[in-house]
């Protein structure tokens, strides 16, 4: 089988997508999704870089344009494959607001400092869940979650009480004394800090609370103080050491494109009919593309793989590929629904651990926290260089069962970020251990990590 140049194909491939537009086959935005589908796949696996495929793709636009009935109309369009689902898309907004230096530098350290504050007040209960000390240069914060029996109901208007809307006069909103700026800390030096919640919540919060100065190296304990209680916190404490592996991932650069794509949808929030059959009909034309030009084997099952897990989701696979069998960790992560009921009141397990960097991307955890309304979350943090792409996390307990992990939200500045990801299905606490798999463009890094569960 002769392997065709990549640029070559990606013009005659514009090429074939102009005819179908003057045949009137396709639109003019659907003409230059097309090609993009192409670009975007030649650019993630390497086989063009983004100024040949930005040239290819500037030279359509112009074509576009002189085919254009009136001035300004004929819109470029742009893949699906281009979307960002999930943590992809929460990282970029990220970027998008803060400089992304081209390395981090400084060490990662991860504390297992846990403790439990229970307020008990006249205008609403709060237990305060401490579930990590976390520090990169410049910056020091304590994963917190945090449940409030008065959770936050906004004001949306003025109109009278009445029996569908009791609380309309309501006019502000409740604050737990934690987010408030109603907590404090001092270490063993005498040394004072203030916390300053960032996150979000409702019935809970869940998020980080970032010291104010940064504790000095060296520091030995903090005792955290909010609504006249007060705990202990030991910065000294040491996690069981985690059992890590990098090693290159085994498929082709298609094949392993193929699978990013498939699995940042796992968890997604982007599962309705129109944008999966938008995705699907951009990797129906990026899978001949890379078969074409030698990154994606002919008798490769991952197009199979993809297309069954975009039927199991309710989109077109039949576009993509004949559908195959998935992997047993995306049945996994496809088959539960979040949030996921447990019979677990509330669990929460130290997980801390700084893993060491692959394809521009290195990863902490601290934390784990199982409540019976939302499942599982896992505490971590990544730092990423400004060219790295975005990993793909899964988990695998001591029984050898999957579990999906979905980034739901983060925060950070200079490449260094706090995420909280809920893990589906959840964990409980007879699980002793997790496999950690942390899987990027070109490497994967595996971590069995031991889980010390504090409070179940």
């Amino acid at each position: 089988m002769s392997v065709e140049d990549p640029e070559t194909y990606l013009r005659r491939f514009a090429e074939t997508q102009l005819r179908r537009l003057a045949a009137g086959e396709v639109t003019a935005a659907e003409c230059a999704a097309h090609v993009d589908s192409v670009a975007v796949a030649f650019e993630e696996t390497g086989a063009l870089d983004g100024q040949v495929t930005s040239h290819v793709t500037e030279h359509l636009h112009v074509a576009l344009m002189a085919r254009a009935t009136s001035p300004g109309s004929g819109p470029m369009g742009r893949s699906a494959l281009r979307g960002r689902p999930g943590f992809a898309d929460l990282f970029a907004r990220q970027r998008s607001r803060t400089q992304v230096p081209e390395g981090p530098t400084g060490e990662v350290s991860v504390v297992p400092a846990t403790a439990a504050l229970h307020l008990r007040k006249d205008d609403g209960d709060e237990d305060i869940y401490l579930l990590g000390y976390t520090t990169v240069p410049g910056r020091a914060w304590l994963s917190v979650a945090a449940r409030t029996s008065q959770p936050l109901v906004p004001r949306r208007h003025a109109s009278p009480p009445s029996a569908r809307n009791p609380r309309a006069l309501q006019s502000n909103r409740y604050r737990p004394t934690f987010a408030g700026g109603g907590i404090v800390a001092i270490d063993d030096t005498g040394r004072g800090y203030t916390l300053g919640f960032a996150g979000g919540g409702g019935d809970w919060y869940i998020g980080r609370l970032t010291l104010n100065p940064v504790p000095a190296s060296g520091t030995a304990w903090l005792e955290v103080r909010c609504g006249g209680e007060s705990v202990r916190l030991d910065l000294r404490a040491k996690s069981p050491a985690a059992d890590v592996t990098v090693q290159s991932l085994a498929g082709t650069p298609g094949e392993n494109y193929l699978r990013r794509q498939a699995e940042s949808l796992i968890g997604s929030p982007e599962s309705a009919e129109g944008p999966l059959r938008a995705r699907a009909t951009g990797l129906s034309d990026a899978v001949p593309a890379l078969r074409a030009v030698g990154l994606l084997p002919p008798d490769s099952p991952v197009p199979g793989e993809v297309a069954a897990l975009f039927e199991s989701l309710g989109g077109p696979g039949e576009l993509i590929a004949v559908p195959g069998r998935s992997p047993a960790q995306w049945v996994a992560g496809r088959d539960s629904e979040f949030p996921p009921q447990t019979s677990v009141t509330v669990a929460a397990g130290s997980l801390a651990v700084a893993l060491p960097e692959a394809d521009g991307v290195a990863v902490h955890l601290t934390a784990v926290l199982t409540r019976p309304d939302a499942g599982t979350w896992i505490f971590g943090g990544i730092r990423m260089t400004a060219d790295s792409g975005e990993p793909a996390f899964w988990l695998r307990d001591d029984t050898n069962s999957w579990h999906s992990v979905s980034v739901r939200g983060m925060s950070g500045q200079g490449g260094d970020y706090a995420f909280q990801a809920a893990v589906v299905p959840p964990l409980t606490p007879e699980t002793s251990q997790v496999e950690l798999h942390v899987t990027g463009k070109t490497t994967e890094v595996r971590a069995t990590i031991p889980v010390r569960w504090w409070l179940s």
